[in-house]
C-alpha cells in the first residue's frame, strides 16, 4: 500500500506513463500495487484552475495506460467557480491507503478522501464533505464534479439502480449550448463510464459512480437530487445542494432549474457524498458492468464472422442499454447479465445491425451461434506507402473504416450531430499496415495518393453479393521535385494530447502516407517523443519526428482575462520524472514568462504562436463596443493575454493597446509577440472562409513594423477524420533527404523564414538573386519565379504584395513562370500567394480545401547600407 509525495529520489520508482500521463516530481502518488493514483502537487496547476491538487491519472501500475485526463469540482457548474485545493495529505495502513484533499472557494470547503484497497484492486473509493467555513462563504446551487473528456473517450450512461433509465452511449450535447440546455442533456444516472477505442495498444476503461449524496442537517439526514451532463467535450455529475421543493429529483426540467439560484447550503449543515471509480484493462463497458454485477448470471455467445470486426451490445427488452462487448478471435463473448428479457444487437463493419432476443436466467445463458451475412473482404496493395481514399458512387454511401461500432450518437439544439466517416486507409510499405479491409455492397471509386508532391491514380471497384476482391491500382509517381525543400507540418497531435484518443501507430501511418517528412508532436500540454514508435514500424528512414508541446492556455485568470491562447515550441527533450515532463505552468501568467521559461528550460527551442485569429470580426480599424463578446479565448490576437483586448493591425505596434505585445520584461526583456513563427494556415481553408486571411492580415501589420515573424501552414491534425501534412511547410534545408536531416539546419531555416506554406502547388522564387528569407540589395529587383504542381492541383492566379500591399494580380502562364520588374525608393519586402479552383480529383481527396501557396518576405535594403528600416504600415 502506498500514499506519498513523489520526490527526486523515487521519481524513478513511482512515476507512471500512457497516453495521457502527466504525474511527476512535486505530485502525489496513491497505490495498491494493482493501480497507480496521482493527485497533482499544490504547485502543478489544473485544467480548471491555476492551482494543483486534482485528480490527474488513473491506470494499471506498470502498464503504461493512464488515459484519464482531470476531474476538478466547480461551483455552479461555472469555470469561473472551481474549488481550488489548498492542502494534500496522506495516511497508510496495511490493507488500505489514501490521499485527502482540502479545498476552498470563497469559503466554501470541501474535503476529499480518495482510498485504495487490497480487498478490492481496480476500485478507487472517494469521500467527499461540504460545509461553509462561515455565514459569508459561498452557497452554490450545484456541486459539479467535472471531468475533461474532450473528443477522446467514448462515454457509456448507466443507472446502476433503475437501469430502465441508462441511456448508454448516447448522448446530448450541452457544453457549448448554456445552462437551459441541462433540461434536455441531464440525466438520472449514477454511473458515467469511459472507454478507450479499441485500437490502443493498451485499451483502458473508468466507472465514475456516485452512490450517495446527503445532506445533513444535525442528525437528520435527506438524500439530494443528482444528474450527469455527458457530451463529447465534457461530463459532469451534478449534485443539487438542496431538495427540490417541486419535484422528486428524478428530472431536471424548467421548473427544477428555476429553482436552483434559490438553493444553497446553510452554515452548519454539510453535504456528504459517497463516490467510486472502476478501473479496467479493456475498451469495453462489458469489463466494468461485470464488476458492478458480479453476482449476475453469465451470458455466452458466438458470432461466426470470417474474421470482420463487430460489437455486441446487450439492450434490456424495453429498449435501455445495458452492456457492451467484444467477441475474442474464436468469435465468442461473454458478460454478467441480471435475470430478464433482453435484446442483442451486433454491430458489424460495412453492415446492418444484427438483433436476437433472448432470456436470461438465473443459471445464465448459452446463445446458438450466430453468423453475419457476408462483406466483401478487400485485399489491400503490399509494399508501397499511399493513401487509398475511397469514395461511394451515386446512391453508395462512403465507407466508414473507423467506425467504433459502439452507436455513439450526440444530439444537438438541431437534432443528431453528424459522425465523421474515415473512408481512407493509409499505408507505408511496411509490416505493420493493413491487409484488408471490409465494403458493403456498392460502387466504389478508389483513389491512390500520395500527397501533392506525386500524381493520383485511380481505378473502379464494385463490390456484389459479399464478394472478396483483390485491389489493383497503380501506385502514384511522383509529378514534381521540390529540390532543397523538405515537407514539415509544425502541428500534429495524436492520443497523448488531452483532447483526443488517436491511435499513435496510425498517426504515424497516415503521416507517412502522405508523404509527410518532418512531423512536429505538438502534444497539448505534455512532451511526447514518436521516435521509438517510428523505429518500431520501421520507417524511421521515411520521416523525421520531433518532439515538442502545445502550450494549452484555457483559463480566464486576474493576469490573462482571456487565457494567453496556444503555442508550440520544439524541439524539446522530455523529463520523464518531472510533471508534464518539465512544461512550466502557464496559466495566470503573462505570455513573454512562458516563453522565456521554455527558452531557458529547453535550450532556446522555436517558438510557434498557433492559430491567433478565427475570423475578421474584431480586425477592422475600429473595434467594436462589444469586442469581450466577440473574443476567442484561443485566439491570441483577438485578446493579446495580458491586455484583454484585439490586436488592431492598422494601428502602430507602439499605440494602446497594441504596445503591449512589445512591452518588455523588466528582468529578461522578453517580451509577449518573441515568437519566431505564427500560423497563417492552420487545417481546412473551408473550416471558416476568414481563417487565413484574419492572422494573414496582422502577420503582414507586424513585419511592416519590424517584427519579422515567419508565417506558418499546418494541419493541427487531432483526429482519425482530419487530414494530416496538410497543409504543410516547404522547408529549403539544402539537402532535402530524411539520412541528411539536420535539426540545426532546419530550425535555422524556419527561424529565418526560409520556408514557405501549400496545399498544393509549389514554387520557385528569387528577388535579384534573394531566396524566400533572405534579403536583396538595391533599388530595382527583378521578382522571377515559378508556381508548378501535379496537374490535379494546379494555382492558375498571383498575387503579389510590396510591403503588404496587394500591389500586381497576374493569370499565370500554362508552365507557372512569371517575371516582374520592380522598384523600391526605400526599404521593404515582397510576398506571393497564388490559388486555383479544386477540381474534381483534388475535392476527392482533401475535401474542405483548395490549391493555395504563399511565400515568407524576401526583404529589400534598398539603400544597401545593410540596415533593414522596415516600411511601416503606410509604406
Amino acid at each position: 500500500m502506498l500514499a506519498t509525495q513523489i520526490t527526486q529520489t523515487n521519481a524513478a520508482r513511482h512515476v507512471e506513463n500512457g497516453p495521457d500521463a502527466i504525474g511527476g516530481i512535486g505530485d502525489w502518488i496513491l497505490s495498491n500495487g494493482t493501480i497507480c493514483v496521482i493527485v497533482a502537487g499544490l504547485a502543478n496547476e489544473g485544467d480548471f484552475s491555476p492551482r494543483g491538487g486534482t485528480l490527474r491519472d488513473i491506470g494499471f501500475c506498470g502498464r503504461d495506460d493512464d488515459q484519464f485526463v482531470s476531474q476538478q469540482e466547480l461551483l455552479d457548474g461555472s469555470l469561473g467557480k472551481p474549488v481550488g485545493i489548498i492542502d494534500v495529505r496522506a495516511s497508510n495502513s496495511a490493507d488500505a491507503a489514501g490521499l485527502t484533499t482540502l479545498g476552498s472557494y470563497r469559503g466554501l470547503m470541501i474535503e476529499t478522501r480518495y482510498s485504495v484497497t487490497l480487498k478490492d484492486k481496480t476500485r478507487i473509493g472517494i469521500s467527499k464533505r461540504i460545509w461553509r467555513a462561515d455565514e459569508d462563504a459561498a452557497e452554490p446551487g450545484i456541486l459539479a464534479t467535472t471531468t475533461l473528456n474532450f473528443e477522446s473517450m467514448p462515454v457509456f450512461l448507466m443507472n446502476s439502480r433503475d437501469l430502465a433509465k441508462s441511456n448508454g452511449f448516447a448522448q446530448v450535447e450541452f457544453a457549448s449550448r448554456g445552462v437551459l440546455s441541462y433540461t434536455e442533456a441531464a440525466r438520472a444516472v449514477d454511473t458515467v463510464m469511459m472507454m478507450s477505442p479499441h485500437d490502443l495498444a493498451r485499451p483502458v476503461s473508468y466507472a465514475m459512480r456516485q452512490l450517495s449524496a446527503r445532506l445533513k442537517r444535525g442528525d437528520a439526514e435527506e438524500k439530494l437530487p443528482a444528474f450527469v451532463l455527458a457530451d463529447s467535450s465534457a461530463l459532469a455529475f451534478l449534485t443539487l445542494t438542496e431538495p427540490f421543493t417541486i419535484g422528486d429529483g428524478s428530472k431536471l426540467g424548467l421548473i427544477q432549474l428555476l429553482q436552483v439560484p434559490f438553493m444553497g447550503l446553510d452554515y452548519g449543515d454539510e453535504i456528504h457524498l459517497e463516490e467510486e471509480i472502476l478501473v479496467a484493462p479493456s475498451a469495453d463497458v462489458q469489463a466494468l458492468t461485470d464488476k458492478m454485477f458480479a453476482d449476475a448470471p453469465l451470458l455466452r455467445g458466438q458470432i461466426n464472422s470470417n474474421g470482420r470486426p463487430a460489437l455486441v451490445h446487450i439492450d434490456r427488452a424495453d429498449g435501455a442499454p445495458f452492456t457492451q462487448t467484444s467477441p475474442d478471435t474464436e468469435g465468442r463473448f461473454s458478460a454478467r447479465v441480471p435475470v430478464g428479457d433482453y435484446r442483442l444487437r451486433i454491430l458489424p463493419m460495412a453492415g446492418e445491425a444484427i438483433t436476437e432476443s433472448f432470456r436470461m436466467t438465473a443459471k445464465g445463458t448459452q446463445l446458438a451461434a450466430i453468423k453475419l451475412p457476408p462483406a466483401a473482404r478487400i485485399t489491400l496493395p503490399r509494399g508501397a506507402a499511399m493513401r487509398l481514399a475511397f469514395r461511394g458512387k451515386g446512391t453508395t454511401q462512403n465507407p466508414h473504416f473507423e467506425d467504433p461500432l459502439t452507436g455513439y450518437s450526440i444530439t444537438g439544439a438541431d437534432g443528431p450531430v453528424p459522425e465523421h466517416r474515415v473512408s481512407d486507409v493509409h499505408l507505408t510499405g511496411e509490416a505493420m499496415d493493413p491487409r484488408h479491409i471490409y465494403l458493403a455492397d456498392g460502387d466504389y471509386t478508389v483513389y491512390a495518393t500520395r500527397g501533392p508532391e506525386y500524381e493520383v491514380t485511380t481505378t473502379a471497384l464494385s463490390v456484389r453479393d459479399g464478394q472478396d476482391r483483390t485491389l489493383q491500382i497503380a501506385v502514384p509517381a511522383r509529378a514534381v521535385k521540390t529540390q532543397n525543400h523538405i515537407a514539415a507540418d509544425f502541428h500534429v497531435h495524436a492520443a497523448p494530447s488531452l483532447d483526443n484518443a488517436f491511435s499513435t501507430v496510425k498517426r504515424v501511418r497516415t503521416f507517412v502516407a502522405e508523404h509527410g517528412e518532418v512531423m512536429v508532436a505538438a502534444e497539448h500540454d505534455t512532451i511526447f517523443d514518436f521516435n521509438p514508435l517510428v523505429k518500431q514500424m520501421g520507417v524511421a528512414d521515411q520521416m523525421i519526428a520531433i518532439t515538442g508541446t502545445e502550450v494549452t492556455s484555457t483559463q480566464r485568470t486576474a493576469r490573462a482575462p482571456f487565457s494567453i491562447g496556444h503555442m508550440n515550441f520544439f524541439p524539446l527533450t522530455p523529463k520523464p520524472h518531472d510533471h508534464k515532463r518539465g512544461l512550466p505552468n502557464h496559466e495566470n501568467r503573462r505570455t513573454r514568462s512562458v516563453l522565456d521559461d521554455m527558452h531557458v528550460h529547453f535550450d532556446d527551442p522555436v517558438a510557434q504562436l498557433n492559430h491567433p485569429r478565427e475570423t475578421l470580426d474584431l480586425t477592422g480599424k475600429e473595434t467594436p463596443e462589444d469586442f469581450a463578446e466577440l473574443i476567442g479565448d484561443e485566439q491570441f490576437f483577438d485578446h493579446m493575454g495580458v491586455a484583454g483586448h484585439p490586436y488592431n493591425p492598422h494601428r502602430p505596434i507602439t499605440s494602446a493597446p497594441n504596445n503591449s505585445l512589445i512591452d518588455p520584461d523588466p528582468i529578461t526583456g522578453t517580451r509577449d509577440i518573441d515568437f519566431d513563427v505564427m500560423e497563417i494556415l492552420n487545417g481546412t481553408q473551408d473550416y471558416r472562409p476568414d481563417r487565413v486571411a484574419a492572422p494573414r492580415q496582422d502577420w503582414l501589420s507586424l513585419v511592416s513594423q519590424g517584427i519579422k515573424l515567419a508565417a506558418s501552414a499546418n494541419s493541427d491534425s487531432h483526429n482519425k477524420w482530419q487530414q494530416v501534412a496538410l497543409p504543410r511547410n516547404m522547408v529549403r534545408v539544402g539537402r532535402d533527404t530524411i539520412a541528411a536531416f539536420s535539426m540545426r539546419r532546419f530550425t535555422n531555416a524556419i527561424r529565418s523564414g526560409a520556408f514557405y506554406g501549400t496545399t498544393g502547388p509549389f514554387m520557385e522564387l528569387t528577388l535579384g538573386g534573394a531566396q524566400v528569407g533572405e534579403t536583396h540589395q538595391g533599388r530595382n529587383p527583378v521578382l522571377r519565379g515559378r508556381i508548378f504542381s501535379a496537374d490535379w492541383a494546379r494555382a492558375d492566379t498571383l498575387r503579389v504584395q510590396l510591403n503588404g500591399k496587394t500591389m500586381h494580380t497576374l493569370r499565370l502562364a500554362p508552365n507557372g513562370r512569371f517575371e516582374l520588374p520592380l522598384e523600391f525608393a526605400a526599404d521593404g519586402y515582397v510576398t506571393i500567394e497564388a490559388e486555383g479552383e479544386a477540381q474534381d480529383i483534388y475535392q476527392a481527396i482533401y475535401p474542405g480545401f483548395f490549391p493555395y501557396v504563399y511565400s515568407n518576405p524576401i526583404y529589400v535594403d534598398a539603400d544597401g547600407d545593410g540596415a533593414w528600416i522596415p516600411p511601416g504600415l503606410g509604406g
